[in-house]
């Protein structure tokens, strides 16, 4: 199944710009046969790293005028017009085109002096909001009327405004989260130091709904990325929080985990990751960067993913015992599906032959996450 790369467009009298909103592009290739438009290449975007390509019929003929690869972040084109004039539309396409937007911090109002070709940091809305407006303009066939420029100032009106909007609200979520897990943790910690073994044996009785809460929120995290609210891809998230959910559940059910040393230190690994991940990403929202958050996010995971993973492993193989002589989430037969299943049997199976490959594929996704931003805060210090 073909994949799709967001696509931003914008237009002046001579030249038509696309925006291929993929990170870390790789065996790029791209061809203009006439009108025809046709792109292919390995990057990060909305379903995570993978092949995407797209063909597009624009409304005329153009010929490649220059190319940008956006330090890495997408993919600019700036296309020239066979015959100048101002498009009524961007392509001859029947239908609807999802992944085509508009551009609208490029787009010029036919009146506007032409400015020099640019980077454009195209800003994020939701899918409903940005597919509603593209789609106003792509169905738009008149010829230059003269309310064109009201009406596209409107949209760069509701743009800005739902931007701000949308900003503020993941402003306030992430920040909320942060005070959540905050206030978890510093009660761990503070119980921890004043009471010590002591605490251990019964931290969990006392704080496993809070745990259990504070994780499910972190699910907004899919939530909003999987919407197209931010432009993070959602699968990583997924991964990281669905098993988090699951480690919580596995502990749950075994009494014997509920006092185990290693129980304590893996909550408080999975809450000091999220202190320095929430403030970076509130910082985000508002379009904030601070050197010393950034350089904390992408480092402070060097010894706390490891170290969770490790308390992870012990975690799972702890349980196998309980869960294999208790049937505890296991099935029996006889039953009506006719089927036994011993869930210490599926956790050693997952233990020794799936999660090896999943904590592997974490590291990667972060060591190359880190590698990619920890370069481009040295570049903005030289």
């Amino acid at each position: 199944m073909t994949s799709y790369p967001f696509v931003y467009w914008a237009q002046d009298e001579e030249s038509v710009f696309l925006t291929v909103d993929l990170k870390d592009a790789s065996n790029t290739k791209y061809t203009i046969s006439g009108n025809v438009f046709d792109f292919r290449s390995i990057g990060t975007g909305a379903q995570g790293r993978k092949d995407y390509s797209f063909q597009l019929a624009l409304f005329d003929d153009v010929s490649m005028h220059k190319v940008s690869d956006g330090c890495g972040r997408r993919l600019v084109y700036s296309l020239k017009k066979k015959n100048k004039g101002w498009w009524p539309t961007i392509t001859k396409q029947p239908g609807r085109i999802s992944w085509l937007r508009v551009d609208f911090d490029r787009f010029k109002d036919p009146d506007e002096s032409d400015d020099d070709f640019e980077v454009v940091s195209p800003q994020m809305m939701a899918e409903k909001e940005m597919d509603s407006l593209t789609q106003r303009l792509l169905m738009d066939t008149t010829r230059r009327p003269k309310p064109f420029s009201d009406r596209l100032s409107a949209l760069k009106k509701i743009r800005e405004e739902f931007g701000d909007l949308l900003g503020h609200y993941l402003f306030t979520c992430n920040a909320t989260l942060f005070l959540i897990h905050f206030y978890v943790l510093a009660v761990l910690l503070f119980k921890f130091s004043t009471y010590g073994n002591e605490y251990v044996e019964r931290f969990w009785e006392e704080k496993s709904t809070a745990v259990m809460m504070a994780t499910a929120l972190q699910l907004l995290d899919v939530a909003h990325a999987a919407l197209g609210l931010t432009k993070s891809g959602y699968h990583i998230a997924l991964l990281q929080v669905v098993g988090r959910l699951a480690m919580l559940f596995i502990i749950d059910g075994d009494p014997e985990l509920h006092r185990a040393m290693s129980t304590y230190f893996l909550i408080v690994v999975y809450f000091l990751i999220e202190m320095f991940r929430y403030p970076y990403y509130a910082l985000s929202c508002l379009k904030m960067q601070y050197s010393i958050v950034t350089f904390l996010r992408y480092t402070a995971w060097i010894p706390l993913y490891p170290t969770g993973l490790i308390f992870e492993a012990i975690t799972m193989s702890r349980a196998v015992p309980y869960y294999y002589t208790s049937g505890v989430y296991g099935v029996q037969m006889p039953n009506v599906a006719n089927i036994d299943f011993n869930f210490g049997i599926f956790l050693a199976v997952f233990l020794l032959f799936v999660f090896p490959f999943i904590g592997y594929h974490l590291i990667s996704h972060m060591r190359h996450q880190s590698r990619k931003k920890l370069e481009e805060l040295r570049k903005k210090r030289e």
